[in-house]
């Protein structure tokens, strides 16, 4: 692939291509996101758990830790998931290729994971849908997404390849948004925040400093009906 310095790349392809370093720079929206998961750690215990968009497993060990009884992460990148494959090899843990279009596991969870996915689609209702009817009835959503506000500023997913940046595709959904999408498949919103840095994530990710007293993602629990 030619990548020049402002290449917008399909994001299958790009995350194929950043999957070697994926891991080892410094994201700051991973920092984050890390922190707001492990603080929600609770609903993982004693729940079969999915997550749309796996990458690397960077969250399965979050939740296996926090006593989910089996993980099933799934992802369209080739790269990411022999990254996921590679860093466990815990039984209670299954890597699947696909996406939401692609869903077709005939089982049923108790929580979903989606984490800095659907900044990547313009259109988010199709992939809520599919992730509502994963779920048992009274099953739990955590979505974890790019803050609008960030999005405003011209942040997104991106990543450098040698001296050359690579852009994802990357959509703005708000608050409004989100929950209104969740509520039309049947998935019925119980929370909603923004989400700061915290003193733990700052530690981790110089980059985050910048943001420091900006919300950097939304996070939103909802339940199945």
């Amino acid at each position: 692939m030619s990548v020049d310095s402002t290449h917008r790349a399909d994001c299958r392809e790009a995350y194929d291509l950043w999957a070697p370093s994926y891991d080892v720079i410094d994201n700051p929206l991973i920092a984050e996101s890390r922190e707001v998961l492990a603080r929600s750690s609770s609903v993982f215990a004693n729940a079969r758990v999915i997550e749309f968009g796996c990458g690397t497993g960077r969250n399965a060990q979050i939740c296996l830790d926090a006593g989910a009884l089996a993980y099933v992460g799934i992802d369209p990148s080739p790269g990411m998931l022999a990254r996921a494959r590679a860093r466990m090899a815990d039984p209670r843990a299954r890597w699947i290729s696909g996406n939401f279009d692609t869903y077709a596991l005939n089982e049923r969870f108790d929580v979903a994971l989606i984490c800095l996915v659907l900044e990547h689609l313009d259109e988010v209702q199709s992939a809520l849908a599919t992730t509502a009817s994963a779920l048992v009835s009274g099953g739990q959503l955590v979505l974890i997404e790019l803050h609008p506000s960030l999005h405003e500023a011209g942040v997104g997913a991106n990543f450098r390849v040698g001296d050359r940046e690579v852009r994802l595709p990357s959509f703005r959904h708000t608050a409004a948004n989100l929950a209104h999408a969740c509520e039309h498949v049947g998935l019925r919103v119980e929370s909603m925040e923004d989400v700061k840095p915290t003193p733990q994530a700052l530690s981790r990710s110089q980059k985050l400093g910048r943001y420091a007293e900006t919300p950097v993602l939304l996070k939103l629990a909802a339940r199945s009906s």
